[in-house]
C-alpha cells in the first residue's frame, strides 16, 4: 500500500475514538461541494476552494465529513496526515454540539451557522431577495441590507475554531520534525497566522496580532510539553507523528 495512503488511514482511524462516523470524500464527487465551489469562485472570488482547500462539515447523522480538494484526486499529497489531523479537530468541534437535547440535526445546524456567521446572513439575504420584492414591492429594497454582511466582516467563532485546528497542525509538524528551531517556529507561525487575516477564510479577523501571540505561546507549550499539549487526541496524534518521523529517518 502507498505510504501516504496508509498514513491517511492511520490518522483517520482515530475517528473511532474521537469523532465517531468521520468520513473522507473527494470534493469533486459531491454535488453540494461543486455548488459551493461555484459560489466561492463567482461570489466570494475564491477560485481555490475546489482545487486547494479542505472542508469539513457536520452531517445530520451526528458524524462529520472531510472533503478532500481536487488536487488530491489522483493521489494523496505528501504528509497529508497532518491535514487530516487538522480536519478531525473540526469534526470533534462539531461533535461537541451533539449533546443538544434538540437532536443531531439541530446540532449540525448550530455549528454550521456559527462557523459561517456573519456572512451567512448575506447568503440568506441574497436567496430571499426575490421574495422581498414579490411581497413588499419597492420596499423590497430593504432586503439589500442583510446582503451587506457578505463583506469581509470579522467572524470570531470561525477564528476560534480555526485557531484550535491550526494548533493541531503546528503540533503535528513539531512532533514529525522532532522540534522547531527558532527559524522553523517563526516560519510555521507566519504560515498559520496568514490564514486568519487573508482571503483563505474570508478575512475572519481584522487584527492577527492576538492570533500570532497565541501561536507563539502554543509553540512554547509544545517545547515544554505542557499539560495542554497532552490531551488524549494530541497524545494519539503525537504517537503517529513520531512513528512516521522514525520510519522516514530509517
Amino acid at each position: 500500500m502507498d505510504k501516504e495512503l496508509a498514513r491517511i488511514q492511520d490518522i483517520a482511524a482515530l475517528s473511532a475514538r474521537f469523532a465517531p462516523g468521520y468520513k473522507l470524500q473527494q470534493k469533486t464527487a459531491s454535488r453540494s461541494q461543486r455548488a459551493l465551489g461555484w459560489f466561492f469562485r463567482v461570489v466570494l472570488k475564491n477560485p481555490g476552494y475546489m482545487q486547494d482547500f479542505w472542508t469539513t462539515t457536520p452531517d445530520f447523522d451526528g458524524s462529520s465529513t472531510t472533503y478532500r480538494p481536487a488536487k488530491t484526486d489522483a493521489a494523496p499529497e505528501r504528509e497529508e496526515f497532518d491535514v487530516i489531523a487538522h480536519e478531525m479537530m473540526h469534526a470533534q468541534q462539531a461533535w461537541r454540539y451533539h449533546t443538544s437535547k434538540l437532536g443531531l440535526l439541530w446540532a449540525a445546524v448550530r455549528y454550521s451557522v456559527a462557523y459561517l456567521f456573519p456572512q451567512l446572513i448575506g447568503i440568506l439575504g441574497v436567496l430571499a431577495l426575490p421574495l422581498w420584492f414579490v411581497f413588499l414591492g419597492w420596499w423590497g429594497f430593504f432586503g439589500l441590507v442583510p446582503v451587506a454582511t457578505l463583506a469581509p466582516l470579522p467572524a470570531p467563532f470561525r477564528a476560534k475554531r480555526e485557531f484550535e485546528a491550526y494548533c493541531v497542525s503546528l503540533a503535528m509538524y513539531f512532533w514529525y520534525q522532532g522540534g522547531f528551531s527558532d527559524d522553523d517556529a517563526k516560519a510555521k507561525i507566519d504560515w498559520a497566522t496568514g490564514y486568519f487575516d487573508g482571503p483563505a477564510y474570508y478575512y475572519m479577523v481584522r487584527d492577527a496580532a492576538p492570533i500570532r501571540a497565541g501561536f507563539e505561546a502554543w509553540v512554547v507549550a509544545l517545547r515544554a510539553e505542557a499539560p495542554e499539549t497532552k490531551t488524549p487526541y494530541l497524545v494519539a496524534c503525537r504517537a503517529l507523528a513520531e512513528r512516521y518521523r522514525a520510519e522516514d529517518a530509517a
